[in-house]
């Protein structure tokens, strides 16, 4: 668990990239001559630092920890802060009060105005010339941004791109027993599992839980068990029970694929890939044992569904692609 300034982040697998990244930005900016000297100071490793994930993710939750850093160390730098949808400058040309500034945060990208792009081009560039750290967050990666002009995704794309992914139940267990001990939320590991599996991978929504924990347990005056759990949670746990015939329907739907075709025994090359994806997400979304996804898409073997796994998720840092469209199955199965 780490402390970016006075937020708390848990550092897990999903989110390590972009938690790096920031750290490195980070090092950055306290290496810094004073602001009278700074006209020709080298620049950070990569401008923009672009951080992807769906809502929810916790893409502000370390934008606002590296604000908070900045404010408490008594750094001499100004940050400027706005959304996509704040920037409607009529005019294209950059804010008077973005001009100066050191550090640079522009939220959901993925809602520019059009009246507004030129504006951004010009914010991007001259943050690059002047290399002024640039940080923007968006649902979907710079390539995934189809109602974004090239001319702006291409400058988006050629600093750094991390993606924070949608916890697994494996993680969300863990950020629950750090954020509880942080809390000083005293909960058992059949009450944190039982939580894990039925709360979605969302930070935001892992918080909101905590919360009615912390909630639940001070109106009992008790620790809460899992029959406690069970009164208050379980009828939203139902309404989130994802089954594999929704992530095959999805999946083939996002593919323009027969949803039938992933479950038959043909090798194409346009049902491959799907099919591949399908079982990821069904092993990072389901209960179901390698088994038993692999009966469902065509009856393969768990050694298939493994590899299967394992192809995908090895190639997700590197393909923005395949990673975008992981990401937008994911927040479209919840």
């Amino acid at each position: 668990m780490s402390d970016l300034g006075r937020l708390t982040w848990v550092e897990l697998p999903e989110n390590r990239a972009a938690w790096q990244a920031v750290e490195e930005l980070w090092d950055h900016v306290q290496q810094q001559p004073p602001l009278a000297s700074r006209r020709n100071a080298g620049g950070p490793v990569f401008i923009p630092l672009f951080i992807h994930g769906p809502p929810g993710s916790g893409k502000s939750r370390l934008l606002d920890g590296l604000a908070s850093r900045v404010s408490h160390a008594g750094l001499d730098l100004v940050i400027a802060s706005m959304t996509a949808r704040e920037l409607r400058d009529p005019e294209p040309d950059v804010p008077p009060a973005w001009r100066d500034a050191d550090i640079v945060f522009v939220e959901d990208i993925q809602h520019l105005a059009p009246r507004s792009i030129e504006t951004m081009v010009m914010l991007v560039d001259r943050c690059l010339a002047r290399r002024r750290p640039l940080i923007v967050t968006a649902t979907e990666g710079p390539a995934q941004l189809t109602s974004l002009p090239v001319r702006l995704t291409s400058r988006l794309a050629q600093g750094l791109v991390v993606g924070v992914h949608p916890l697994t139940p494996t993680s969300r267990a863990t950020y629950l027993r750090q954020r509880a001990t942080t809390l000083g939320l005293s909960m058992s590991t059949a009450v944190v599992n039982w939580l894990a599996a039925n709360t979605p991978g969302s930070v935001r929504q892992l918080e909101g839980t905590l919360t009615r924990v912390e909630r639940l347990t001070a109106v009992l005056g008790h620790r809460v068990d899992l029959a406690d759990l069970e009164s208050a949670f379980d009828d939203e746990a139902e309404r989130r029970h994802l089954s594999i015939d929704q992530i095959a329907h999805r999946v083939g739907e996002y593919y323009r694929v027969d949803p039938r075709a992933l479950r038959s025994q043909s090798r194409g090359r346009e049902v491959l890939l799907p099919r591949q994806i399908g079982m990821y997400l069904a092993r990072q979304l389901t209960t179901l044992s390698l088994v038993q996804i692999g009966d469902y898409f065509g009856g393969r073997d768990h050694s298939t569904v493994l590899h299967a796994c394992r192809k995908v998720a090895d190639a997700l840092p590197n393909d923005s692609q395949l990673s975008g469209a992981v990401l937008r199955l994911r927040t479209d199965l919840g």
